[in-house]
């Protein structure tokens, strides 16, 4: 490998985009935003095609300006530098479809479906995608880099439910360094639709967003405990009871709707009493679900991850598939 590197990492609604040294890790400039897969793929499909651009095109011209941008920062011509993409770069709406790696997928990362894609002469990168992994059970791209990555920093207990949070998060069934399955819970889209859609989002408007104050506090341990008790699509309602008898202000509402919905995500863990839990997220998502646990009784057979680790898991990830396949 060459002695640095562009890392990406493209989700479904962020990217990421770091310029690392090789041999230390060391992280040089960053870039991070919003524009994830699927809203450029939206773009595309509105601009793009009008444009006559396929979408391919349309992604790579907006991954060279990124990387022009992240040149700017760094004060540094990053022309040539190799490029390994992880995420859904490699889905049906990113850049290249690449067939799943199938389960099981070991940790030390040389599993990993890689390949080379070929670019236009105005993008001067030679670029590598890397695959997710799934079956007709459930897929998943992007987290398996991750999990690799957090392995290689921190050792796995012999038989965890690794927790990825997220617009759809993920539950990775890991055994002897290996991940066996997965599952797919679609939490975070869930509660964008039902927060911005359609009747309980009239109880929700105007609220403000940021960490919960007390009210929102209790409205979410509200939310969480009642998810261990009844039936989802019963006690979403309870959302719009709360609006229209004043139970709680638009802002503490939101917490109780993301407390039912983490809560019922999480409540498949109770059932799986011989998996240690490993919690691997980082921000303000992850502290919520650090709350569900916590109101769940969970956390005495959990694990968490550190942010700082977890902001490292990617590149370590990457390198891990690309020293395993040495390439």
């Amino acid at each position: 490998m060459e002695t640095s590197f562009l890392s990406c990492d493209w989700g479904t609604t962020s990217f990421r985009l770091r310029w690392v040294q090789t041999a230390s890790r060391r992280v040089d400039a960053e870039l991070h935003n919003d524009e994830g897969i699927a809203p450029l793929y939206e773009r595309w499909r509105t601009e793009g095609e009008k444009q006559r651009m396929d979408r391919k095109t349309f992604l790579l011209h907006r991954l060279k300006q990124s990387i022009e941008e992240l040149s700017s920062q760094a004060k540094i011509s990053l022309e040539k530098v190799p490029l390994l993409i992880s995420g859904m770069a490699s889905s049906s709406i990113g850049i290249e479809e690449l067939p799943y790696a199938p389960f099981p997928f070991s940790l030390d990362g040389k599993d990993a479906q890689v390949k080379k894609i070929t670019t236009p002469k105005n993008f001067p990168w030679e670029t590598w995608l890397i695959s997710g992994l799934g079956d007709t059970h459930d897929v998943i791209r992007g987290e398996e880099t991750q999990v690799i990555g957090a392995a290689a920093l921190q050792r796995f207990p012999e038989k965890a439910s690794c927790i990825f949070p997220g617009t759809h998060s993920k539950h990775l069934k890991i055994v002897r360094d290996r991940i066996e399955d997965s599952s797919t819970f679609m939490t975070g889209e869930v509660f964008q639709l039902l927060s911005e859609q359609g009747l309980l989002a009239k109880g929700l408007a105007g609220a403000e967003k940021g960490p919960p104050d007390a009210e929102g506090e209790k409205a979410f341990q509200e939310g969480v405990l009642l998810s261990g008790q009844g039936h989802l699509l019963q006690d979403l309602f309870q959302v719009r009871v709360n609006h229209l008898f004043g139970k709680y202000s638009a802002s503490a509402n939101r917490y109780y709707l993301s407390g039912l919905l983490i809560g019922s995500e999480l409540k498949v863990l109770i059932e799986q009493k011989d998996n240690q839990i490993v919690l691997c997220g980082e921000g303000p998502l992850s502290m919520l679900y650090r709350k569900a646990i916590r109101l769940l009784d969970l956390e005495f057979r959990t694990q968490y991850f550190p942010e700082e680790m977890m902001r490292r898991a990617v590149v370590e990830g990457q390198l891990a598939i690309i020293n395993s396949q040495k390439f």
